[in-house]
């Protein structure tokens, strides 16, 4: 028994010793672990974070850019565009305001195009429409000349034949 005490004493608070020093080896290690792991944890979500803001910009940034893109294919606003539509459809064919600054590839810009050139058109149908009336109306009074002399002269013979 004196030998278990004097051998086996100091073995067993050795042993205890070393538990314990491992047990607070492995709480520290622990300790260290999981804020390693906080940090991680908050540097992923702030890269997160960033990627979506990141994202969020370039989606706003297309969105602007698609939408400039269409509305210079365009010429004008889709709304302003239709009522221009509408209102050379419906016979108005006064100029098409802000034609002159649209590209020229754009709708617009053939919508004015279209609107100038049937104002040309109806202003050569009118002007058809006089010369044929005009002529209409030369050939009436060439007529009325032409059988006013035939009876003039269909008169004076029969008068002459008389005689």
């Amino acid at each position: 028994m004196t030998k278990i005490n004097e051998e086996g004493r100091p073995l067993l608070a050795s042993l205890i010793k070393a538990t314990n020093d491992y047990s607070t080896f492995t709480a520290s290690r622990a300790a260290q672990m999981v804020e390693a792991s906080a940090q991680h944890g908050a540097s992923q979500r702030n890269l997160l974070i960033a990627i979506c803001v990141a994202a969020l910009g370039v989606a706003a940034l297309a969105g602007v850019l698609i939408t400039r893109g269409l509305t210079r294919a365009l010429g004008a606003e889709p709304a302003a565009l239709g009522e221009v539509a509408e209102r050379i459809a419906g016979g108005d064919l006064s100029p098409v305001p802000g034609v002159q600054h649209t590209p020229a590839g754009s709708v617009l810009a053939p919508m004015g195009e279209m609107q100038g050139s049937l104002v040309k058109l109806i202003g050569q149908v009118r002007s058809a429409t006089e010369s044929i009336a005009s002529g209409s109306s030369q050939i009436a009074a060439c007529n009325v000349d032409l059988s006013s002399r035939r009876r003039t002269s269909g008169i004076a013979g029969r008068n002459g034949s008389r005689h």
